[in-house]
């Protein structure tokens, strides 16, 4: 799964970009922007967001990012690396630009005591910060890699649920749909569409996806690809039997708007939309 999440990123920054000169997302050496580990010094690159304790449950960091680590000012985005470390119980860490609304997404999952890590595109808010809250008392570690340029071709979003397979669910998503339907049986395919779901436009070319794994029955994978083409040899997510497995995926739009996802395993899945890559 880090490897899966590595060529994300690689990819993100490498390749994608707009008609000229803008683009798409801006590479960083990596660099870290929150330590909260107690007396941590010298961890982060200025200095600040250091040392300060546990965050604890249902507690929230307000994360400056823009002009740190060489992000710049009016960036509309950063890719991140975020890392729960010894979590009190399981729970999640949801990542959005402060001064929206939290919504109903996550970006990393943990249990007790894991070292849980995770890609994430995050959009950047009000005084060029993003915040992070976690379900469980943990310690925090964010790195920063890349950022989006205001006028890059990388168009970043809110996080908004699309999938949420776990039965019985109601009010999950952002529009209701795809949500409640059971797990999703071992070598089932999921036809989502994400085409003007969430904010992304009609037209999107690929999405930022956070692809999650919900107690698999057994060991596998998941891959996601665009509908109307081969599924292909690769995987996005892998898992154990009873994980909570996540992954940043950048996934390209296929036929009517959607993208397929395969589960090798019996499992439920839930997605969450982060940004979309304009068309053209």
């Amino acid at each position: 799964a880090p490897h899966a999440a590595g060529e994300v990123v690689q990819y993100l920054m490498g390749d994608a970009s707009l008609p000229g000169d803008a683009p798409a997302i801006v590479p960083l050496v990596p660099a870290r922007v929150l330590e909260t580990r107690q007396g941590a010094t010298d961890r982060t690159v200025d200095g600040l967001f250091q040392g300060a304790g546990r965050v604890v449950a249902g507690g929230v960091v307000e994360l400056t990012v823009a002009e740190r680590g060489g992000v710049a000012a009016d960036a509309s985005a950063v890719m991140l690396n975020v890392t729960a470390v010894g979590p009190d119980a399981a729970g999640f860490v949801t990542v959005w630009p402060c001064g929206a609304e939290r919504p109903l997404a996550s970006n990393v999952n943990y249990g007790p005591g894991d070292v849980a890590p995770n890609a994430v595109l995050a959009k950047v808010g009000s005084d060029g910060k993003v915040c992070l809250f976690t379900k469980a008392g943990t310690d925090l570690v964010v790195d920063v890699n890349g950022y989006v340029p205001g006028d890059g071709g990388l168009a970043t979003l809110v996080p908004a649920r699309v999938l949420e397979t776990r039965q019985g669910a109601t009010d999950r998503t952002v529009d209701g749909l795809f949500q409640g339907a059971g797990r999703v049986v071992a070598g089932g395919v999921v036809e989502l569409t994400v085409a003007e779901r969430g904010g992304v436009a009609a037209d999107a070319s690929a999405v930022m996806l956070n692809v999650t794994a919900v107690g698999p029955d057994a060991a596998g994978f998941v891959t996601v690809w665009p509908c109307g083409a081969e599924r292909p040899l690769a995987s996005n997510v892998n898992y154990g039997p009873g994980d909570v497995a996540p992954n940043a995926v950048l996934a390209k739009v296929g036929s009517d708007g959607k993208v397929c996802l395969f589960t090798k395993a019996g499992t439920d899945l839930v997605v969450d939309v982060n940004g979309y890559v304009l068309a053209g």
